[in-house]
């Protein structure tokens, strides 16, 4: 959707397709190219998600992941994203009403994780510049408003220093186990 209505902000390969056949998950994850990770679409707190860097351990590693993501949440879907080692993650706060005004709250960085879940956000984020914090405000707003977005949200950020300008991933995450809801989750590098 992000692509058609706004081909300025540069989308990071995904798959968050309805077949979930594992040789097509395996085709989609060659077409994003590796490493890529693995996620359960109806997951959260890092279960069903694998990082996965070659080609040959793919179907075991997709196999693992909907197993565990049945046990879990009672559904074995899938989302693979490109994965990035050594991202920041970084969130930006919206809150959109119903006349299309989408304001941010600006950033809170949530890098220091442990088994795919935040240990600490911190707020403001160290590593950011006035340009990069601009440049990810207006994106996350630009988002909120194509979406038409009423209510708080967190659009999701994951920078790379070695990729210009930015890249965003529309994939939706898992239902998150916070107060406030991930609309979708955005890749920035």
């Amino acid at each position: 959707m992000l692509a058609a209505k706004e081909p300025s902000i540069p989308l990071i390969p995904g798959y968050n397709g309805a077949d979930q056949n594992v040789d097509n998950l395996i085709q989609q994850a060659i077409r994003i190219d590796f490493p890529v990770l693995l996620k359960a679409s109806a997951g959260g707190g890092g279960k069903g998600m694998r990082i996965v860097h070659e080609a040959s351990a793919l179907k075991d590693e997709i196999e693992m992941a909907k197993s565990e993501a049945l046990r879990s949440f009672g559904s074995d879907n899938l989302l693979i994203e490109k994965y990035f080692s050594n991202a920041r993650h970084i969130e930006i706060q919206i809150m959109g009403d119903k006349h299309g005004n989408v304001y941010h709250c600006f950033e809170r960085e949530c890098s220091i994780q442990r088994r795919h879940q935040k240990v600490i956000e911190e707020t403001p984020s160290p590593m950011m510049d006035d340009k990069l914090r601009h440049d990810m405000t207006s994106a996350a707003i630009k988002i909120g408003k194509l979406l038409r977005y009423e209510g708080a949200g967190t659009i999701e950020f994951i920078v790379v220093s070695y990729l210009i300008p930015f890249f965003l991933n529309p994939l939706p995450p898992p239902p998150s186990c916070q107060n406030y809801t991930h609309p979708f989750t955005f890749f920035l590098g």
